[in-house]
Order: structure tokens, then sequence, then C-alpha cells
């Protein structure tokens, strides 16, 4: 290790240590993992993949990620190593009027992944958010775990830029499969991982789609099954807002998950609930938690 590592550490149900320290290179360091014997007998190691990119016009791969550092590491049921984190992200976009790439964003964002018992990188995902979608500015992962189904439950906190003057910051859970998305085809995942587009809803819009909705229980308490159109198109994005037009819940539906949302996180109170289809249709209900 140098300096300014810092090393995280876990126990195998198979009598290792797994640990993570950071492979310096380019002055930007990527996490490196190892697994252990309690001899000191490296069985593996993995180092997360660099991401790459050209920007501001400038002809040489520059880094997409810095600062990266994991916050977790936890064994999976099946012997998978299951890991988040934080790191600073920047990446590009071409303008076609200034005919160059320029800076798409630099902020802070979170990751998280899976390795397989024997050291091979299942997957990575870095999470961005477009400041023009949900004002997300910061993303940090503090913990994960897995659920009894074999759904990945992630922890930490989201928060806006500190230049606006309505900053917020706030506690927030992250439920994805155990590929680490909200779908099984990962639709929302290219080089980035993203948050479902948030659309606006409106009190107004219930009148028009009150009776293209339909929930059950409601009043409901720790989850709520969504009847759809026969025709509806999967996957279905869902978000929960309250009726001042906050955003409580988002996330995908597909068919295998019998259309029900777990809403045991939210507050009692009233609720606007929003799906939006694979074709861009909306439909629009309102429900009540007790």
């Amino acid at each position: 290790t140098r300096k300014y590592d810092i090393a995280r550490l876990s126990v195998t149900s198979d009598d290792h240590l797994i640990m993570t320290t950071a492979e310096h290179d380019w002055a930007r360091p990527m996490p490196r993992f190892y697994k252990l014997n309690y001899d000191n007998d490296t069985a593996w190691t993995c180092t997360l993949p660099r991401l790459k990119s050209i920007y501001l016009g400038v002809g040489i791969p520059q880094d997409n990620l810095s600062q990266t550092k994991v916050n977790r590491i936890r064994e999976a049921r099946n012997g998978d190593i299951l890991f988040c984190g934080t790191n600073a992200f920047i990446d590009s976009v071409y303008n076609h009027i200034h005919k160059r790439k320029l800076v798409m964003s630099d902020r802070g964002g979170g990751f998280f992944g899976r390795i397989s018992p024997n050291g091979k990188l299942k997957w990575v995902h870095y999470i961005v958010s477009p400041k023009n979608t949900t004002g997300v500015h910061y993303i940090t992962l503090s913990d994960i775990n897995e659920m009894p189904n074999g759904d990945l439950i992630l922890s930490g906190s989201i928060e806006s830029s500190p230049d606006t003057l309505d900053y917020w910051k706030r506690a927030w859970l992250l439920r994805v499969n155990d590929k680490g998305c909200f779908d099984a085809d990962c639709s929302h995942v290219d080089k980035w991982w993203y948050f479902p587009e948030q659309f606006p809803v409106g009190v107004d819009d219930l009148a028009h789609y009150n009776n293209d909705l339909m929930l059950a229980p409601n009043p409901f308490d720790i989850s709520v099954t969504i009847t759809l159109p026969i025709d509806i198109a999967y996957p279905v994005q869902y978000q929960i807002m309250t009726l001042s037009g906050q955003l409580a819940s988002i996330g995908m539906i597909n068919e295998s998950s019998h259309n029900t949302i777990e809403t045991n996180h939210l507050s009692s109170g009233s609720y606007i609930i929003a799906i939006k289809d694979k074709k861009g249709k909306v439909f629009y209900q309102k429900g009540v938690k007790i």
C-alpha cells in the first residue's frame, strides 16, 4: 500500500480475507482486490478496469474516473464478492457548434460491482445522473447487501450542487437485481449506469388517467400491486411522488415482478403513482399509504 491508500477488509465463509487497496497509474488510483489466506498467501487479485475518453478537443485519452474509493466489501451467498464505493467522474460530448468535445460533467458518482469466487470481475456499474433530469450532483454508496431473493440493496446519500440556492442532501436506498440493474436487459446501462429519466407528474393529470391504472390494495401499507392495461409494453418505469411534487421513489417493473412495488419505506400520506411504458405511454393514479 501507499501513503494515501485506504484499505477495506472482509472475511469470507471459506476463511479467507478479501482486501482492497488502490493501484496507482497516471496518479489516478483504481481499486485492486486481493483474496488472502491467514498466511498472507494470495489466491487471486482483481483490479477494476479504467474508463478512458477523449475530451476538450485534445487527442489524448484521459481517465473518466478519479478518487475511486471502495466503501464496503461483502460476500454473497454463492461466494461472489460484492462491493460499492464513491468516485469523481468526467466525460464529454461532441459539440456540433464548436466542432469539438466539451466536458459534460465533473461530479461525484458511485460505483458497485460483483466479483466471482475465483477473482473474475462479473460486472461493475458507475452511476451518473445528468443534471437536467434528477438534479442529483453527488452520489455516495456506503453499503451493499444481498436480499433473500438475490436482489441487491445499497444505501448511501445523494445531494444537489452546493452552489445552488435550494441545496439539499438526502439518505437513499437503491434496490436492483443480481446484475445491478432495474430490469433484466439492463436497458438503462451503457458506459454509465443512469437513473431512469424522471417524467413530469401533476395533480391535474389524475382526472385523465384514473380509469387506466388500478392499485390494490388502496390504501396500501408495505406494498401495492398495479393493474396495467393489457397492451402495456414492458419494461415499465414507475415513480411515486408526493402531492407537492417531491419524488419519493423511482424504479422499473418487469413482467416477472407481478407489477408489485414495495412501499414500506414511504411515510403515511397521499401519493401520485405514475407509470410510463416502453412506448412512452403514461398512466397516473392516486394512492394512500397508511
